[in-house]
C-alpha cells in the first residue's frame, strides 16, 4: 500500500513538473496537439484567465480536445452548445456530446477541476 502510494505520489508530481505552465507553452503544445493543453487554453479563453476572454475561441480548443476524447473538453462544449456561448444554442448537439463514448481515464490520471456530470 505504501509503495502504491509513493508511486502515485511520484507520478503526480511528476505529472505537474512536466506539464506546461506559461501561455506560450500551452499555446505550443495546444497546436501541437496535446490535448490536455487544448482544453486548458479553451477553459483560459472561457474565463478571460490570461488571454483576452473569447468564448468562440474557447469553443475551438474544447472542439479540438473533444474530438481527441477528452472528457472534461466534451463536457464544456456540450455546455457551450447547450448555453449559446460561442456557439449557436443547440441542445441536440449538446446531448450528443453528453452521451459521447469516453474512454477510461487511467488510474494514476490526475482529477481536473471541471467534471461530467452523470
Amino acid at each position: 500500500m505504501i509503495v502504491n502510494l509513493a508511486a502515485f505520489l511520484l507520478f503526480a508530481n511528476s505529472a505537474v513538473l512536466a506539464a506546461p505552465t506559461s501561455l506560450v507553452e500551452i499555446r505550443l503544445a495546444a497546436q501541437a496537439g496535446d490535448a490536455t493543453s487544448q482544453y486548458r487554453l479553451g477553459f483560459m479563453y472561457a474565463t478571460g484567465e490570461g488571454v483576452a476572454q473569447d468564448d468562440a475561441e474557447a469553443v475551438r480548443w474544447y472542439r479540438q480536445a473533444a474530438d481527441q476524447g477528452l472528457a472534461d473538453a466534451q463536457y464544456l462544449l456540450g455546455f457551450s452548445y447547450a448555453s449559446g456561448r460561442g456557439v449557436a444554442r443547440d441542445d441536440a448537439e449538446a446531448a450528443r456530446l453528453r452521451e459521447r463514448p469516453r474512454p477510461a481515464r487511467p488510474a494514476t490520471a490526475p482529477a481536473t477541476a471541471c467534471r461530467r456530470k452523470s
